[in-house]
Formats: C-alpha cells, sequence, structure tokens
C-alpha cells in the first residue's frame, strides 16, 4: 500500500503543475460539477471465442421425458486478452499509477464477469468453479454469486501498482501467454416432448463482462476507464432433440364424408303421419333438428388414434375451424313474419349462432362452436356437451294470405351441413392428425315427409283450413260468502274480545262450474265430438280480489294468505295492503291446453273454496259494542281459445266475472243485500257472574247503531275454468241450433 501512495505522491507533482490552468479553464467556462466523471472509450477485451457450452442427455428411451446435464465453460488466456490493452498498462505503470477499481479508490480493479441463462434453466451453484494459471490475477480473492438466472464473477488483480501487474504480465507470457482463468457452470434443463427438446435447443446462454479501472484515487472521477468485453452467445442444449429419449413425430391426414340425420318439425310435429294441419293466421315455429350423436362417435374414434388413452388434455388443437350451416326453403305462399326470431336449443352454451339472414324465401343460420378451441379435451367437452338433437327454431312463419289457398298443401325444404377442420398435435409425441370432417344432412328415418316418405330429402307439408270461427263474450257469477272460522255472521252479529286477531275466510261455492263441465261432456258426446279432441289454447286469466276493513280495524303488517280446499289445483301469486285494503291476486296452478287438464282442475277442487286472510285488529277508534262491517268483491277476465281438432272449428272467449252474497251466509243486520259483507263488534272480557247481584234483564238496552263499513272487494276465489266451462255450453248450444 506504501508503494501505492508513492505513485500517487508522483502522479499529484504532475497535476500540481497543470491543476491551476485546469481550475481557470472550468471557471471559465462556467461549469463546477462536483463529482462529475469521465468515461473513455477503451479497447473491446475479445473473451467470447474461449466460452463453450457442452453437455449430455439423459432419460429413458422412447419416453419424451429427458434431462439436458450441460456445463458452460471458459477457459480464458488473460495475457492475449489484455494485450489489446498492453499499451495503456505499460504507461501506467511507467508513471507510477495504481489500479484503482469500481469498488472506490485504493480499491483494486476487477474484471467483472456475468453469464446469464434462460428462464426454466436449473444452476448447480453447489458445483460452480473457477481456477487460476495467471501472475497478474489474485485467485484468492476470486467471487461469485447468483442473482436469478444470473451467476456474477469476479477476479481481482494482484493488489499492486500498474508497474508490478504489468511485470506479471510479461512473466506470463505477454500477448501470447497461455496462462489461462478457468470458469466452470454445471446446469440442468428438462424437457417432456420432442417439442419442447427442439424448442430449448433454440435458446442460448449469453455472457458478458468488463474491466474498470481509475489511475488517481484523488481525481478519482476523472480519471475512469471502462474496457468492455464482447458478447458470448452459445446454445443451451445442442443437439437435444436429437436423443433417442424423444420420439421422432409423425404426421398424418384424415378426411371423412359422412350424413347426419335431420328433421323439419312444425310447432314440434313432424308430420310423418299427415299433411300438418294450421290455421289461416298462425305464426307458425319451424325447428331444423340435426342429430349429432354420429359426430360424438366419430370424435371418440379420433382420440383413440393416439397410443393412450386420457390425453386429451395434452393434445393441442389449432386452425380450427367448424361451423354447421342450415337452411330453410319456403314456398312462395309462405313467408317470414316481419319479426321472426331465431333460437338455438340443445346447445348448452357450447353452440352458437353466429349469422342468420333471409334472402328471398330462404333462410340461412349458421352455428360454431362458442369458445375458442386449444385443446383435445376442449373439443370433447363442446361436442359431448350437447344434446343428441341440436335444434334450430326459428319463430314466424306464416302463410301469405294474399297467395295461399285453404286445404292446399304446401311444402317447405331443408338442408344442413357441417364441417370440422383442424391440426391436432400430441405435445408429449410430437405426433400430428390433420382431420377434415364434412357431414350432409339427410332425411331422419321416422319424420319423413307423409307426401313423400321415402326421399332422403329434408322437407314438411302442411295446409291451413277453413274453419268456423266464433267469439263469445259473457258475465257470470257465483256465490260467495266471508266467515270467521265457521261462523257466517247470518244469525246475529259476530262478537270478539278486543284484541283478538280474527282471520277472515272468503268463500266461493264452485259446485255450479263442475256442473256445467259434465253438461259440457254430455253435449260433446251428443254431437259425436270426442272432448280430448278439443285443446285449449292462448290462455291467460287475472282474478283480483279484495277485503277492505272499516277504520277502526287495523291489518297486521302483511297478513298471512293462504288456499284451501283447492287441491294444488289454483295459486296466489301477490297479497298486499294498502291503507284498509288487501288486495289479492290469483290464477290456475297449471297452464290449461286441451278439455282433459280444464276438466282436472274443475273436478280436481273441493265444492267450497277457501281463501284465509289472517291478521285484522280492532284499534283504539273502535268503540265497545258498536257494530262494524267488512266488505268485498271480486272481479277477474279470462281470454282463451276452444278448438276442436277434427274439424278446426274455433271459439275464442272473453270474459268477466263477479261473486254475489251466498244467501244462507248473508250478514244479519242486512240479510237481503247481494253484496258480500261481514258484520262484526268488540266486546269487553265478560266479568264473573256475582250470585248475589243478578243482573235485570229489563234494564239491559238493545243495541241499534247501524254498522260502520269500508268500501272494498272480497275475496271469493274463482278459477279460469268457469269462463271456459259455461263460454262452451253455449257454444255448443249455439251450433247445434245453427245445425
Amino acid at each position: 500500500m506504501e508503494e501505492n501512495k508513492k505513485g500517487d505522491e508522483k502522479m499529484k507533482n504532475k497535476i500540481k503543475k497543470f491543476l491551476s490552468f485546469f481550475t481557470a479553464l472550468v471557471i471559465a467556462l462556467g461549469v463546477m460539477i462536483p463529482g462529475a466523471s469521465s468515461v473513455h472509450a477503451a479497447s473491446t477485451l475479445n473473451v467470447a471465442q474461449y466460452t463453450k457450452t457442452s453437455g449430455v442427455v439423459k432419460g429413458v428411451k422412447g419416453s419424451n421425458a429427458g434431462t439436458y446435464e450441460g456445463k458452460w465453460d471458459a477457459k480464458i488466456p488473460m495475457g492475449k486478452v489484455m494485450a489489446g490493452i498492453e499499451s495503456e498498462m505499460k504507461q501506467a505503470a511507467d508513471s507510477g499509477y495504481y489500479p484503482h477499481g469500481k469498488d472506490g479508490k485504493y480499491k483494486i480493479a476487477y474484471v467483472e464477469y456475468k453469464v446469464t441463462f434462460p428462464e426454466g434453466v436449473t444452476i448447480d451453484s453447489t458445483k460452480i468453479s473457477t481456477a487460476n494459471s495467471t501472475s497478474m490475477f489474485n485467485k484468492a480473492a476470486f467471487t461469485h454469486t447468483i442473482s436469478g438466472q444470473v451467476v456474477t464473477f469476479k477476479f481481482p488483480l494482484r493488489d499492486e501498482n500498474w508497474a508490478g501487474i504489468y511485470k506479471h504480465y510479461k512473466d506470463d507470457g505477454g500477448a501470447t501467454s497461455d496462462k489461462t482463468i478457468d470458469i466452470s457452470i454445471p446446469y440442468t434443463v428438462k424437457a417432456n416432448s420432442l417439442n419442447e427438446a427442439k424448442a430449448l435447443e433454440s435458446k442460448n446462454v449469453t455472457a458478458k463482462g468488463d474491466f474498470e479501472t481509475h489511475a488517481s484515487g484523488t481525481l478519482y472521477s476523472f480519471t475512469k476507464k471502462v474496457y468492455n468485453t464482447d458478447v458470448s452467445t452459445k446454445p443451451l442444449a445442442p443437439d437435444f432433440s436429437k436423443s433417442d429419449v424423444f420420439v421422432k413425430s409423425t404426421e398424418q391426414d384424415i378426411s371423412q364424408k359422412g350424413n347426419l340425420d335431420g328433421d323439419l318439425l312444425v310447432n314440434g310435429n313432424t308430420q310423418h303421419d299427415k299433411v300438418y294441419e294450421a290455421n289461416k293466421n298462425d305464426s307458425l315455429t319451424m325447428t331444423g333438428l340435426l342429430n349429432v350423436s354420429p359426430i360424438k362417435k366419430q370424435l371418440k374414434e379420433l382420440e383413440d388414434k393416439y397410443p393412450s388413452s386420457g390425453v386429451a388434455t395434452d393434445i393441442k388443437v389449432e386452425n380450427v375451424n367448424t361451423s354447421f350451416t342450415a337452411k330453410m326453403t319456403l314456398p312462395e305462399e309462405m313467408k317470414f313474419a316481419d319479426g321472426y326470431i331465431v333460437e338455438l336449443a340443445g346447445a348448452n352454451g357450447k353452440f352458437k349462432i353466429t349469422e342468420q339472414k333471409v334472402t328471398g324465401k330462404t333462410i340461412t343460420v349458421t352455428l360454431t362452436v362458442a369458445d375458442n378451441i386449444k385443446t383435445f379435451k376442449e373439443v370433447k367437452e363442446a361436442v359431448y356437451g350437447v344434446e343428441n338433437d341440436l335444434k334450430v327454431n326459428v319463430k314466424g312463419v306464416k302463410f301469405d294470405t294474399d297467395k295461399a289457398k285453404a286445404n292446399t298443401n304446401y311444402t317447405i325444404n331443408g338442408m344442413v351441413s357441417g364441417k370440422f377442420t383442424a391440426k391436432a398435435t400430441n405435445i408429449l409425441t410430437g405426433n400430428v392428425i390433420n382431420f377434415d370432417y364434412i357431414w350432409e344432412g339427410v332425411q331422419l328415418a321416422g319424420g319423413e315427409d307423409s307426401t313423400d316418405p321415402t326421399t332422403k330429402d329434408i322437407k314438411l307439408t302442411l295446409k291451413y283450413v277453413e274453419t268456423a270461427e266464433n267469439t263469445f263474450e259473457a258475465t257470470q257469477k257465483l256465490l260467495g260468502d266471508i266467515l270467521v272460522g265457521d261462523n257466517t255472521e247470518h244469525d246475529k252479529v259476530y262478537e270478539v274480545e278486543k284484541g283478538t286477531k280474527v282471520a277472515f275466510t272468503g268463500s266461493l261455492d264452485v259446485s255450479p262450474v263442475k256442473k256445467q263441465m259434465k253438461d259440457i261432456e254430455e253435449q260433446f258426446k251428443k254431437t259425436n265430438t270426442d272432448p280430448s279432441t278439443i285443446k285449449i289454447s292462448d290462455y291467460s286469466s287475472t282474478f283480483t280480489a279484495t277485503l277492505t276493513l272499516p277504520e277502526e280495524m287495523d291489518f297486521e303488517g302483511n297478513p298471512q294468505v293462504s288456499l284451501l280446499n283447492d287441491n294444488g289445483k289454483y295459486k296466489i301469486v301477490s297479497s298486499n295492503v294498502s291503507g284498509k285494503t288487501i288486495k289479492v291476486v290469483m290464477t290456475v296452478n297449471k297452464e290449461v291446453k286441451s278439455f282433459a287438464e280444464l276438466k282436472d282442475a274443475v273436478n280436481g277442487m273441493e265444492d267450497k273454496l277457501n281463501v284465509v286472510v289472517n291478521g285484522a285488529r280492532f284499534n283504539n277508534k273502535a268503540l265497545e259494542n258498536t257494530n262494524y262491517t267488512v266488505k268485498g268483491t271480486m272481479t277477474g277476465e279470462l281470454k282463451a281459445k276452444a278448438r276442436e281438432t277434427a274439424t278446426g272449428n274455433v271459439i275464442n272467449f272473453k270474459l268477466n266475472w263477479y261473486a254475489e252474497q251466498l244467501p244462507e251466509g248473508a250478514d244479519a243486520i242486512n240479510p237481503t243485500s247481494k253484496d258480500i259483507t261481514f258484520t262484526l263488534k268488540y266486546i269487553a272480557k265478560k266479568p264473573p257472574v256475582n250470585p248475589t247481584n243478578p243482573t235485570t234483564p229489563g234494564n239491559k238496552k238493545p243495541n241499534n247503531k247501524l254498522p260502520r263499513t269500508g268500501a272494498g272487494t272480497s275475496i271469493a276465489l274463482y278459477t279460469v275454468l268457469v269462463g271456459i266451462s259455461g263460454a262452451l255450453v253455449v257454444g255448443l248450444k249455439k251450433r247445434k241450433n245453427e245445425n
């Protein structure tokens, strides 16, 4: 270190001579930058030619699972490398300089060299080694560190002035020296397929370094020189894929054409037994059906082309092009409605409609897989995920009433085709199958057009028939009542104690409806009409019943509402309280589509249908022993179409109804009223009878106060079937008279 300081003293004397000039120059330029540094361009140190990679492949033959055990090695003749800066070293030696390093003044300079490996490479840090046969470098001070995929080496010079370093350089043989610094870095990398091995072959290990020195400790920042090495690029795993561990891939093409069964349906009818009959103004739903179960079978056969089962997740699929095209062509006498709708059924979200268009009388619908397909497993999930029958429904097909004629056959033609092309690669073996499937649709057996049962063409024939269509509107009534428990309040005003919660029951006598149903059935039999052929369609109903309390009573929140004696044939769809009135909306529990369902709905209930509203009490406005009346009504509307299948005759119903007071349950204080009412009062709790002070009957005054009532409507449940039953009777009688 003393020798280092002497070198610096000589340097200081020389610098002192021009320091005043340098300072004056800096002041004149107006630039004073403490700590500023100067990096001088320097020669490149050629190291890359002395580096290499090598290794061996370990693994079982044909297993497609190999490990490349490699080494990155360098054997660097430092005399030859440093010869590029020999003149600078000699000048520094002659000037008595010390090689200050990048870590700070009076800290010896070193060569820093970094080797970088690709991601996924395992570096064996325990077996990294270095060696040194030069006199210039201090082997005892060699170090290396690992950060991520980078190994950094530091090779310090011997801690001497440049004069000593230069002497060692010459002693080693100078520019012709064979004295070396040796580096060895073991590493491993794994591949589980031929393609992975090929991919690793294309990756490289890179290395580069630098040598930084400063001529002066005093002017450390101003005397910096950096000499960079060239960049070494060596293959990570040369010839990895050529090992017999990896099976060489094969490639084959599979092309196949086949048929898929298809059919056309109208409103769910295949028209196999007879020409489908519709009404002139019907809006029809046409269904194009395709049976895709053969595709599932073909897909299984494709998977079996691979040598082992259960590898669907290891098969990559690319260049996928899959689609189905369905076409339906109408005759000139039919058309698509302006608001036609196309829907896909049976796809379960695995396929989607990507295009639909109408050109003239033809609609074309294109289907593709809903999700992006990348693996064979995803192909299987898409195909196996759909139902065997894939359906395209076109809603809104109509007869062109300006062109079509009644009782005339019209044929709709269908066509379906499909294709599925893709490249399937087994990522374990590299084997490739290019497959190309094409399908054409043919008529499904059992769904053939009844007018042409032997053809393979997909088609359907239909017509519209002239029918007698009548409209019937009527308003009808049933008898109802309001009760508390079993008490109709017919004989006297109902009494409760103040604070008692009252449950009101709205009761409706539906036995006349059952009689009407029986009469209708008898009428059908007299006209040789099978009641089972009567179809009910376009059904809708709304029933609204309300119960209104007087001002002196309140509901507890939203009272509990329950339906009794309906035997599951009816349901309450809503109940809401507004002020003193509760509003209950009811309808038939099951949609009515046929006379059989109509009959079941009517006969399935009991004669008395009850709705219970539980949760009314007297409030503080009520007076003891004073009559208060609850009043109600019930209204509803029903629309339905009854059609006789054999003749096509239609009756359109539009019915309104209301309920009147059942005479046997009439209000005790107003027994002749048609309004459905119930009068009650509250009385104080009766005290125990005192035998020594009997009550004198003559002293009791009668209560002649009129009841206080609230405007409202009754809970009297009614059924949609009442209207239909009555209307059918009228319609059939009218028809009989006309005949």
